[in-house]
């Protein structure tokens, strides 16, 4: 179930930004979506290093709980 809004004292939901660079490693989609995938080149080359940060943040998340 997907919830917008953390209750108080709530343990099950994990705020996203109580986490470093906000990512609680938590999945809400059944199947994962790439919205967008960046070029090689340019800015979108420090795009792709920082989306790259996030999925292993999220993936070494996932694995602790």
């Amino acid at each position: 179930r997907n919830k917008k809004y953390r209750e108080q004292g709530e343990e099950t939901y994990l705020y996203s930004h109580d986490f470093a660079e906000n990512v609680s490693g938590q999945d809400y989609l059944e199947t994962n979506l790439e919205l967008f995938v960046p070029k090689d080149s340019g800015a979108e080359t420090a795009i792709s290093e920082r989306l790259a940060r996030w999925k292993k943040l999220r993936t070494n998340l996932q694995a602790q709980g």
